[in-house]
């Protein structure tokens, strides 16, 4: 038995051409909680991208996987957390230095770069972050980090995935990726939720649309890609249903009868 939904935001409930969220998928998530439901955020965003922007637009959720994974919470309390490894950070902090690569880190609660560069400005605007403060780069070697995300070119990337080998990637943005702890995926991140529920991964179904989706949409009972999708989103989940601005949550709940 369907317990619980998890959503992706960017272009899975919040549409970046209306700058909203849809009527039909606000309705649906109501009636989702209506019949004891739980919805929950998936997102590779940092807590500080959802808290700092209207992409929530003041929906309540149970609880929020952010940063694809690594920190996770249920009634407003962490239940997950996996920073990156303190020998990778030291690797990184050397290269990108040494090659003034700009980046954006995310912490627990902060979210800031060392760099302005307008590669991350424009991969924010795209999906309406604003941009975070400078920071010194020393401050990646004083407090955890959960997730990274390099601008640079393909070799480079290259370079700094192999300087952290505890590490893996995920692409969202054509010139980055978001650097996180082997193994920690918004898949990881559902079953650590449901966990604390008492509940299964199998009791889950998940809603995305892009790459670092596909984990969580292969895991769960039910996978559900956008009509929006790439291919290989769709190709990894059970179901496909239509665009977001074509009311797909609301279609694809319906078929599912949980709503």
């Amino acid at each position: 038995m369907i317990k619980a939904v998890f959503f992706d935001i960017d272009d899975t409930i919040y549409s970046h051409r209306t700058k909203s969220i849809p009527m039909s998928t606000l309705e649906s998530l109501k009636k989702l909680r209506e019949n004891n439901i739980k919805i929950f955020v998936s997102t590779g965003r940092l807590p500080w991208a959802v808290n700092m922007t209207d992409v929530i637009n003041g929906v309540f959720f149970d609880g929020y996987i952010y940063m694809n994974g690594q920190l996770c919470t249920l009634d407003n309390k962490i239940v997950f957390k996996n920073p990156i490894n303190k020998d990778d950070i030291n690797n990184l902090y050397r290269y990108v230095k040494e090659n003034s690569i700009p980046c954006i880190f995310g912490e627990e609660k902060d979210m800031y770069i060392n760099i302005k560069s307008p590669f991350i400005k424009n991969a924010l605007d795209n999906v309406d972050i604003p941009m975070p403060p400078v920071q010194p780069l020393e401050r990646i070697l004083e407090n955890d980090l959960f997730q990274i995300i390099p601008y640079a070119n393909s070799s480079q990337l290259k370079d700094i995935l192999e300087l952290m080998p505890n590490c893996e990637s995920s692409r969202w943005y054509e010139k980055s990726l978001d650097i996180n702890p082997k193994g920690g995926t918004k898949a990881l991140g559902i079953e650590k939720i449901m966990e604390s529920l008492n509940l299964t991964i199998k009791n889950a179904i998940a809603f995305g649309d892009s790459y670092n989706d596909i984990d969580m949409l292969e895991k769960v009972k039910i996978g559900v890609a956008m009509g929006n999708s790439n291919k290989d989103v769709k190709n990894a989940a059970d179901i496909i249903t239509d665009d977001i601005d074509n009311d797909g949550v609301y279609n694809a709940l319906t078929k599912l009868k949980l709503i």
